[in-house]
């Protein structure tokens, strides 16, 4: 199997599970569940709320575009749209996106324009019920558990709006 062929069938999978959840009655049961997509940057794991998302994207040619911040790695042409591409990895400040290695792009809706994000692997969509909140603002508006083959992980939860539009940095 080839590594573009396991990368399809990733986002496939994943695709398969948001239209099976799009096509639920998400009425909360027991509580305001929401769900979340998170993903691995580097060793470390971080979520968006899958509202926040319009879809995910495999490697793909990036191009360059001079006189940006060094967190934008260029842009991207998504079927005749023009996404600008966010290295997540340098925002976060966990060093660099390596394009020469697989990765994929997390490309969110909010705020009016597509913004694509580059992370390193997706892992999963899943419903949390309870989001710790962030006591001092940071790139992070709160953090979740999720539990993954018996393991539980601490995720955090971006707020997209300080990832995207930093103020001072």
């Amino acid at each position: 199997m080839t590594e573009q062929t396991s990368q399809d069938e990733k986002i496939n999978s994943l695709l398969e599970t948001a239209e099976a959840i799009r096509n639920q009655d998400l009425t909360p049961q027991k509580g305001p569940e929401q769900l979340f997509i998170y993903f691995r940057v580097k060793n470390e794991y971080y979520a968006l709320k899958l509202k926040e998302t319009r879809e995910i994207i495999p490697q793909t040619p990036i191009y360059k575009v001079p006189g940006c911040e060094n967190y934008v790695l260029g842009v991207i042409n998504l079927r005749g749209e023009i996404v600008p591409i966010i290295d997540l990895k340098r925002r976060l400040n966990l060093g660099e996106s390596k394009l020469d290695t697989p990765f994929y792009i997390i490309v969110v809706k909010s705020f009016g324009e597509p913004i694509g994000l580059v992370v390193d692997d997706i892992e999963d969509i899943v419903g949390v019920s309870e989001v710790t909140p962030e006591e001092e603002q940071t790139l992070l508006e709160g953090k979740i558990s999720v539990s993954k083959n018996g393991d539980l992980k601490a995720v955090g939860v971006l707020a997209l709006k300080r990832v995207l539009f930093p103020k001072g940095d």
